[in-house]
């Protein structure tokens, strides 16, 4: 290829144009047979059939380049914006998405019921609930992160609860009651919506085998309503 370009170009310079005006090899009609009546010899250039190479018009040739190097350019950079855009699309429904913490779910105990309950090792125990509890019959299912978050706490609570708390853009998830020895993740962890972080259990100030799952605004303080925050 590097010699039929020589050979180009000097059938370029003999019919008196610059190579800028044969920018493209498609352009010259009958490429082979150019580069055969072309001969390079101790740098002298030997035309045997100069009829075998054609140029075309210079101006009407380089309008024609330039107009299809700029549609080029301009496909190029919309296809650009459009996989940016398509990426940061992506990237904002990763980071808007929301799970159920647990599939299946059934609830049990609603937000800001007051409850006087018998736990699990027979004390009495009476409370507003704080959250929201779930059961889906399976004793094994696992916990998922609601949605995208960094954790700030897994492990053992005073209360004797496994548990993983979430912090998000402007609120944290709790997740309490886990199995013991059941944790997947650990502080520092950016988990995505959907994650196993855990599996169902009763540890600590439980009834039985469910899911506590509750909002703060603050780390364990200031709780809202879950269901302003789980999909519908």
């Amino acid at each position: 290829m590097p010699k039929l370009r020589q050979l180009i170009a000097a059938a370029t310079v003999l019919a008196g144009v610059t190579l800028a005006d044969t920018a493209r090899a498609n352009d010259i009609t009958n490429v082979a047979s150019a580069a055969e009546a072309i001969t390079m010899t101790s740098g002298q250039i030997t035309v045997s059939n100069p009829g075998a190479v054609h140029v075309p018009e210079t101006a009407t040739f380089l309008k024609e380049v330039q107009a299809e190097e700029a549609a080029a350019k301009k496909a190029a950079e919309e296809a650009a914006k459009a996989a940016a855009a398509a990426a940061e699309a992506a990237r904002i429904a990763e980071e808007n998405k929301v799970v159920m913490p647990l599939a299946n779910a059934t609830l049990t105990s609603d937000y800001g019921e007051v409850r006087n309950i018998i736990l699990q090792d027979g004390r009495y125990y009476s409370d507003v609930h704080l959250g929201v509890d779930y059961v889906n019959g399976n004793p094994n299912a696992d916990i998922l992160a609601y949605k995208k978050g960094t954790v700030v706490s897994a492990g053992v609570a005073a209360d004797g609860a496994s548990h993983v708390i979430l912090k998000h853009d402007g609120h944290y998830s709790i997740y309490w009651h886990l199995a013991h020895g059941s944790i997947k993740v650990a502080v520092g962890d950016t988990v995505k919506a959907g994650q196993v972080i855990g599996t169902i259990g009763t540890t600590g100030n439980s009834t039985g085998i469910h899911l506590h799952f509750g909002i703060s605004i603050r780390n364990q303080g200031d709780t809202v309503n879950p269901h302003d925050y789980l999909p519908d």
